[in-house]
């Protein structure tokens, strides 16, 4: 990848120079047939844009390279757009558009219909440092999460609210599991089919072990029934 930065020394845009993408071919009948791939080249992979002489973007706009569950197929994805409202040096609101892809059986094909949403984000804060944020300071941007940025303190509670508009005229042609990811099972495809779906809509609060300098070394979310437990270290 390569990096360009405007005249104030920010990251303007982010390049994928060359990367060998590889999918999944379905044919006309939905049915899979062999991976696919080819090299891209020359990709604007994110695009940062600024207000005034701010150092953290107003907007991010950029595609993922991901990687296909259980196989070794990567491919970058569609374009997505995320906005960030500060109070100093926090993100305080975000609001993530991107599409949500479904597929849908029709008369025994595969088909994805993409779906807009909306996901917008606020946050809360407690008064520790950041265990990333010297090094966003430093770098001008996430370290591995082109699309986020780092706030100077450690968030205490995050709320998430989802709007997916139209995605109820289709409940009744999917249903998706409880708990867990969305693999779509029950058509002819040989394997399972996974998307991305934005399933959780509601509050995150956060808790922290901190060692003497008040950097967090252990971080849990909690939220709708699920913990996620996040150890760090330092050197």
């Amino acid at each position: 990848m390569s990096y360009h930065w405007d005249a104030q020394g920010r990251l303007k845009e982010v390049w994928v120079d060359s990367l060998y993408q590889r999918y999944i071919y379905f044919s006309e009948r939905g049915v899979v047939g062999s991976d696919e791939g080819g090299m891209v080249a020359d990709i604007v992979l994110a695009t940062y844009n600024y207000e005034g002489t701010n150092r953290k973007p107003a907007s991010i706009r950029y595609r993922k390279i991901s990687k296909t569950p259980s196989s070794s197929m990567f491919y970058i994805g569609e374009e997505e757009e995320v906005k960030y409202s500060y109070d100093g040096a926090n993100v305080v609101a975000s609001q993530l558009m991107s599409y949500l892809h479904l597929p849908l059986p029709a008369t025994g094909d595969l088909s994805y219909i993409p779906h807009p949403f909306k996901k917008n984000s606020s946050y809360t804060y407690l008064t520790n440092p950041n265990h990333l944020a010297k090094i966003y300071t430093q770098l001008g941007f996430h370290p591995y999460n082109l699309h986020e940025v780092v706030s100077a303190n450690c968030v205490a509670t995050s709320k998430i609210e989802i709007d997916s508009e139209g995605l109820e005229d289709i409940t009744d042609r999917w249903t998706p599991p409880k708990r867990g990811d969305i693999h779509w099972t029950d058509l002819d495809t040989g394997g399972d089919i996974a998307i991305m779906a934005p399933l959780f809509d509601g509050k995150i609060t956060y808790s922290y072990h901190f060692n003497i300098l008040e950097l967090p070394t252990e971080i849990v979310g909690e939220g709708n029934g699920i913990m996620q437990r996040t150890v760090i270290t330092y050197e």
